[in-house]
């Protein structure tokens, strides 16, 4: 189990909107598309949401369909006694996978905000979800901070990463599967330093 954690608020590199200085980390952010396994996603919780479904690719189409992050979020809902059979066990490392292949995708966007949080707690604010965020209360910050913690991980482990090198992303899941392939180890580039060549299609 995730333990909780407390924060002080006027110490972490917080965020709570996307227009917030650090919340281009949110999954809600958009303008971050993610390509992976042939497929692009327009966000983040586009591609988390789809994962849900490995055994509905109809359905992942329509999540990845989805004109804003929180449309995908909602289309993923109407389906969500469906979800995999393991997703509370496997949705931490779904997060992890998707995030990486995020900050890899975005390099030259990210990687300098994320080296801006210096060492200071990174949090998620949240006043309903304290697993992937914390909740504020008189000054601190009190959750599990999932999404927060991931970050940090992603930031000590992507601290001497040059930016525009490809960054080797892989499930560590089981059932990996988008659009009925399954996904596997794939070098994500900086889509910022591609030439323009045009759509890319599901």
């Amino acid at each position: 189990m995730v333990q909780f954690r407390s924060y002080a608020a006027s110490e972490a590199a917080a965020f709570h909107r996307v227009r917030d200085r650090f919340g281009a980390f949110s999954n809600m952010a958009a303008g971050y598309p993610v390509r992976f396994g042939g497929v692009e996603a327009p966000s983040s919780e586009a591609l988390y949401q789809a994962l849900r479904f490995p055994d509905l690719p109809g359905f992942q189409g329509e999540i990845l369909s989805a004109t804003s992050p929180i449309l995908a979020k909602r289309h993923a809902y109407t389906r969500i006694r469906e979800s995999r059979s393991d997703w509370e066990a496997v949705k931490v490392n779904v997060m992890r996978f998707v995030l990486r292949a995020k900050f890899g995708a975005h390099q030259s966007r990210l990687l300098p905000v994320l080296a801006e949080t210096g060492e200071r707690p990174i949090v998620e604010i949240s006043h309903r979800d304290d697993f992937w965020g914390a909740r504020p209360e008189g000054g601190r910050l009190h959750g599990r901070n999932v999404l927060g913690r991931l970050l940090m991980e992603l930031r000590l482990e992507l601290a001497a990463h040059p930016i525009g090198a490809p960054l080797l992303v892989a499930p560590r899941f089981a059932r990996a599967s988008l659009l009925g392939s399954e996904l596997g180890p794939e070098r994500v580039g900086d889509i910022a330093a591609e030439p323009d060549t045009g759509p890319f299609l599901l």
